[in-house]
């Protein structure tokens, strides 16, 4: 690996950071006094050896915001044709991702249907589509019903008259699946969408030397001399500081040509990749050309919680879960009529706020406890091997480094290190729980978000039978916790009970108290299984509990209908608390078919010395070792 280090995961880049916390380590943007920060956010971007960094988002997997049709194992080996130009890829390695089109016919199959905006009076605001974005993709493919694969092209951008953001009116609509080749034709395995405000900006191009550092660019009317002696002062500078000017490009980088052959994956800009551009400060939900200009989809907040439906018709089922980032989320799955086949799908929910964690600093500064959890984030073994280990040695991804000087191999303070853990992990909540109490346990930003996915494979990895089914859709998890808990809702056999645990900061990023959503969508008879129950009417309770077992649930709804049970538990408190969900055989009764039950909650203040604290439910009570303050 060359001194410059190794990029492991594209993300996002540069913010400009602001005033130091006191008494806590540096985050990322503050936003002012009781106002939180959404528009304007921008991820970290900090190439200077020793500096380590977190940032606590859910990112999007760059592979799946464009479309792509090639190999599994070759990360830029791409083709078009199944039967022709793709002949020259073993068949076992083939897989696709297609950004679907919206619907251009009532016979059109894998498209966009429709998309809707609903106003809080309940009526309606059909979207309109303007335009693909980028205009087209370095990799996009056409269909090939009889293989079963969809046609992959661009993203597109969408109006609603009368709708708009903080940033104008044009909305980003991503709609994807990906599937895999198995005997003779694609099978589905995934399904996404998003729906975002943006806004275009221009974007700056970052140039490399040969040895792929950037090159710096000159000042006004600068000569050679001013600027190499510039140069040389700056090195020195930095190398007194036992660190480095020299740095690579963004991540981010944009790219605004043409690849010579056209058809390579990998390569981000004309064809995709959400992230941001390190000159422009941004946070682009897409890059590439537009209109003949490089353009970056510029993310804009939700100027109010904005209810949407998205309608989608694909040739074949998604299966498995799905997990949202929504509130009172509803899903329909209708089946086509001929001459089509498979399935209508129709998501409506509300956007949420969703806290990122943003902090870092050089590793030499780092309070202890921390530098110990990232000791061995990057090493060297016995064996002269480059090991990278993340936070405990645990591994999980991902992190990211830009630069390194002598002596890397025994120190992270010569190595410049960025950990973005998967926002659905174990890992990924332990390590936000190590930084809150060093950030004063406050969000750096809170995002608005509309969004919906299956479960990866991987998530579903260790998931009870019952749970799981390879031929149609079983549940819907949603929660706007920062991190949250691989797969769906784990079944505890001990307390038979359904366990999701969350994590977020305490604070909101503008100071405020954050509050939990959970909701959870599931077919009855997914509970039947778990429990052994009968057909009779199910009932269910729902408790929220945190790290001292204290109860903190504001709301519950629970409800069966048509087949599907809907639990929600709003107004909980932070920082890693367990959602449990437990269902019991209800008796066929008036009081079994109310549609819904609402518990309402109050609250108490907890003292412990000089701490206090506040404890919500329908029948709260103080942890051990608080007492009720009079």
């Amino acid at each position: 690996m060359s001194i410059t280090g190794m990029l492991l995961r594209r993300t996002s880049a540069i913010v400009v950071w602001c005033a130091l916390l006191l008494l806590v380590l540096p985050g990322g943007p503050v936003s002012g006094e009781g106002v939180d920060l959404d528009d304007g956010y921008v991820g970290p971007d900090h190439p200077e050896v020793g500096y380590l960094g977190v940032e606590f988002r859910q990112q999007d997997n760059d592979e799946q915001t464009y479309s792509w049709l090639g190999s599994a194992d070759n990360p830029i080996l791409a083709c078009t044709e199944v039967d022709g130009n793709c002949s020259a890829i073993p068949k076992s390695e083939l897989r696709y991702v297609a950004i679907l089109p919206p619907c251009a016919s009532t016979t059109q199959n894998n498209c966009i249907v429709q998309v809707v905006s609903v106003n809080d009076d309940g009526s309606e605001v059909a979207g309109v589509f303007n335009s693909f974005f980028p205009d087209r993709g370095w990799n996009d493919f056409p269909a090939n019903e009889a293989r079963g694969l969809p046609a992959g092209g661009p993203a597109s951008l969408w109006t609603f008259p009368g709708v708009s953001h903080v940033g104008g009116d044009q909305f980003f609509v991503r709609v994807g699946v990906s599937g895999k080749w198995d005997q003779n034709s694609f099978r589905l395995m995934t399904f996404q969408a998003s729906i975002s405000g943006v806004s275009p900006i221009g974007q700056a191009y970052c140039e490399e030397d040969e040895t792929g550092l950037a090159i710096k660019p000159r000042g006004d009317g600068e000569t050679d001399e001013e600027y190499d002696a510039r140069m040389e002062r700056l090195e020195e500078e930095a190398q007194a500081r036992g660190q480095s000017s020299k740095t690579t490009c963004s991540p981010r980088r944009t790219y605004v040509w043409e690849p010579k052959d056209g058809r390579q994956r990998g390569q981000f800009g004309l064809g995709g990749g959400s992230g941001t551009d390190s000159e422009s400060g941004s946070d682009c939900r897409m890059r590439g050309n537009y209109q003949g200009k490089g353009i970056c989809m510029n993310r804009r907040a939700f100027a109010r919680d904005m209810k949407f439906r998205l309608v989608v018709r694909l040739a074949q089922t998604p299966k498995g879960w799905l997990h949202g980032r929504m509130a009172q989320p509803d899903v329909v799955f209708a089946p086509l009529a001929k001459p089509l086949s498979g399935v209508q799908i129709s998501v409506t929910g509300t956007s949420i706020s969703v806290p990122v964690v943003q902090a870092g600093m050089q590793y030499n500064d780092l309070p202890e406890p921390l530098k110990r959890d990232y000791a061995k984030a990057i090493y060297q073994d016995e064996n002269g091997k480059e090991r990278w280990t993340g936070f405990r040695g645990r591994g999980g991804c991902c992190a990211g480094g830009r630069s390194r000087l002598p002596g890397w191999e025994n120190s992270m303070a010569f190595n410049n290190y960025h950990s973005y853990p998967a926002a659905w992990s174990d890992h990924g909540i332990d390590e936000l729980s190590a930084w809150l109490p060093h950030i004063g346990d406050k969000a750096t930003a809170n995002l608005s978000t509309w969004s919906v996915r299956t479960l990866s494979a991987e998530e579903m990895q260790g998931t009870d039978e019952c749970l799981t089914d390879d031929k149609r859709i079983v549940g819907l998890v949603t929660t706007n916790a920062t991190q949250y808990s691989g797969g769906p809702p784990k079944y505890n056999r001990k307390t038979a009970t359904l366990d999701y645990q969350v994590a977020a900061p305490h604070y909101r990023s503008g100071g405020g108290k954050f509050f939990g959503i959970y909701d959870l969508v599931m077919r009855s008879d997914v509970a039947r299984c778990l429990y052994g129950f009968s057909n009779a009417p199910l009932t269910a309770s729902v408790s929220v509990v945190d790290d001292e077992g204290v109860t903190t649930v504001g709301t519950r709804n629970i409800s069966e209908k048509d087949g599907w049970i809907k639990i929600a538990a709003y107004g909980f408190g932070f920082s890693a608390p367990t959602v449990k969900v437990k269902f019991s055989q209800g008796k066929t009764s008036s009081a079994a078919k109310k549609p819904s039950a609402v518990v309402k909650s109050k609250s108490i203040v907890c003292t412990k010395g000089k701490q206090q604290r506040t404890v919500t439910g329908a029948k709260p009570t103080c942890p051990k070792g608080w007492k009720p303050k009079p």
